[in-house]
Formats: C-alpha cells, sequence, structure tokens
C-alpha cells in the first residue's frame, strides 16, 4: 500500500464520525437560497442561460461547443463510476443533432415565447395562422401548408 503511514495504518483510523444534528431555524438568508434555487430551476433548462451564443460568430462552433458541454453534463450524472458508461470524448453525429435541437429550441423560446405560449395554451395568434404553426416531437415550433405534398425529407417541408 502507498500514501502516508497515518492513513494506511488501520488503528488510527476513526471508529465513527460525530454529526451535529442541530436544528437550523429559518432565515432569510435560506429564503434567498430557495429563492436562487427556484430561479435556477426555472432557466436550467435554457441553453443561452449556459453558454453565451453571442461570443462565437459560427453556429457550427456554437453546437460543437454545446455538444460538448452536453456531454460532459451527462457523462457527470453518470453516478456508477464504471468508465463503460462515459461517452466518447468526440462528438458523434448524435451529439451534433442534439445540440442543435436544443440550440433551435432555446432560441425559438426566446424570441417567440409569445408564440410558444398561444401554442402551448391552443390559443390563437396570428402568426400561428397565417403560417400554420404547430409544435412537433420535440417541442419546436414548425410551419405547415401545402408543401407537405411535395415529395421532400420532413426537415426540408417542415422548416
Amino acid at each position: 500500500m502507498h500514501g502516508p503511514d497515518w492513513l494506511t495504518d488501520e488503528k488510527q483510523w476513526p471508529n465513527e464520525f460525530q454529526i451535529d444534528n442541530k436544528v437550523m431555524t429559518t432565515t432569510s438568508r435560506d429564503n434567498e437560497t430557495q429563492e436562487t434555487q427556484d430561479d435556477f430551476i426555472r432557466t436550467k433548462n435554457n441553453v443561452l442561460n449556459v453558454i453565451n451564443v453571442d461570443r462565437y460568430h459560427s453556429f457550427n462552433k456554437t453546437v460543437r461547443i454545446l455538444g460538448y458541454v452536453q456531454k460532459f453534463l451527462n457523462n457527470c450524472r453518470n453516478t456508477v463510476p464504471n468508465t463503460s458508461r462515459l461517452t466518447t470524448t468526440y462528438l458523434t453525429p448524435n451529439d451534433i443533432h442534439n445540440a442543435t435541437m436544443k440550440l433551435i429550441e432555446a432560441v425559438q423560446h426566446q424570441r417567440y415565447s409569445d408564440v410558444f405560449e398561444s401554442l402551448c395554451s391552443k390559443s390563437t395568434h396570428s402568426l400561428i395562422r397565417q403560417l400554420r404553426l404547430y409544435l412537433d416531437k420535440d417541442g419546436l415550433i414548425r410551419c405547415g401548408g401545402r408543401i407537405n405534398n411535395a415529395p421532400l425529407p420532413e426537415n426540408a417541408k417542415i422548416p
């Protein structure tokens, strides 16, 4: 075994931990912490709060950075310290696709929040009627119309 003598000698290890079980009283600081946590929970899913997209001049670079951030977060969420569950260090096409969808969703929620709320509440909005907008399975705002009859891929038909 390697390490300092006091650490390797089991006789010097503590037998039990001393935990102070004092009851904490609620203070205004605790309330501020709870409010901060609530704000974080409301905004944590917004990509634009995680990375500054204005800092990057290329869409592809922004997508790749977001892909690495998502990969890092997924690796951090793996609670089992098994290296086989950790994802690789390079970005896969699936990682790039997921990052692109997250970025588009974040921009749509920021720029078209009123349209998004109208679509969720099934109320009418002038843009919804004019452009035949709807939410797809991924939560993205899509545009419908006569182009659905064209022999094109779904992403080309519904931008």
